[in-house]
């Protein structure tokens, strides 16, 4: 995430594991939520299909009112 400047923690969750942080773009002043999600207790609890399955599903709804678009995807060793 080279290009995102992380600006503030909006929720954290300690169930499964993940954050929403504000971002914001270096290059333009573009503003994006970033949800990270640790690998290793999301592995542990069983709940790969379920963050699979949030995927697809903001994917799918993309460009509906009200719902979030899924700008893009990436995942790291420890990050999914």
């Amino acid at each position: 995430m080279p290009s995102l400047e992380l600006k503030l923690l909006i929720w954290y969750s300690t169930f499964i594991s993940y954050q929403v942080m504000l971002a914001e773009k270096k290059d333009s002043d573009e503003i994006f939520a970033v949800k990270s999600i640790k690998k290793k207790s999301t592995v542990e609890n069983g709940e790969v299909k379920y963050v699979f399955t949030e995927k697809r599903v903001s994917a799918l709804a993309s460009g509906y009112p009200f719902v979030t678009t899924l700008h893009s995807t990436f995942q790291t060793v420890v990050i999914i």
